[in-house]
């Protein structure tokens, strides 16, 4: 009697365990959220058509470092640029360096333009996308980009007050070198700027 009361209880004690282990097998794993990350691809490892498109993210993302990175722009370079130009007597550079030089003050001027005044257009949730590009000539770049609106509430307008979903910029890519350095700027054409100041957008869609 005493050996089936012990097997009875081994009996009890495994199906405990069998349950528990069960139990066990059946608890999910806790969900962890995805976190997207997004890659930085190093200026120097980019096309034209990328740079241009990163260097628009980076007025969008307000990272004035990242567009002096695209645009092979240092702060040193650009200082050194305004010391030669207000001390022309002492440095005495021909007018090919003294264009140089110009080009490297005038990007940084465009940079500091651009934080400031086109923030309005390119709002963070906005989504951006490359949509073609053109060779104007060996030093010269056409590259049109879509501005795709999310949210309503941050879209622009245009001249008739119709909310626009999608526009196209188009951001012009120059390549100069200045002291054996090859910069790229970019920059938009004054006609072109002229118009998205007076909202005249070229829309793609609207809402």
């Amino acid at each position: 009697m005493k050996r089936v009361i012990v097997f009875m209880a081994v009996l009890a004690i495994s199906g405990t365990f069998s349950a528990c282990s069960k139990k066990e097998n059946n608890v999910q794993p806790p969900i962890v959220p995805k976190v997207e990350q997004k890659i930085i691809i190093a200026p120097e490892l980019m096309k034209d058509a990328e740079s241009a498109l990163a260097f628009i993210a980076a007025i969008q993302s307000n990272d004035k470092k990242r567009m002096y990175d695209i645009s092979n722009l240092t702060t040193e370079l650009v200082e050194e640029s305004r010391t030669k130009l207000t001390n022309a007597a002492k440095y005495k550079q021909t007018k090919k360096e003294r264009a140089e030089t110009e080009h490297a003050l005038r990007m940084s001027g465009n940079i500091d333009f651009f934080l400031k005044k086109l923030t309005k257009i390119l709002p963070k949730s906005a989504q951006l996308q490359s949509m073609k590009s053109d060779k104007m000539d060996d030093s010269t770049n056409d590259h049109y980009i879509k501005i795709t609106y999310s949210k309503r509430e941050e879209a622009v307008s245009d001249k008739s007050g119709k909310l626009a979903k999608e526009i196209a910029v188009k951001l012009k890519q120059i390549k100069h070198v200045v002291n054996g350095l090859t910069l790229q700027e970019f920059v938009f054409d004054n006609k072109d700027f002229e118009k998205m100041a007076d909202k005249n957008f070229e829309v793609l869609s609207y809402f």
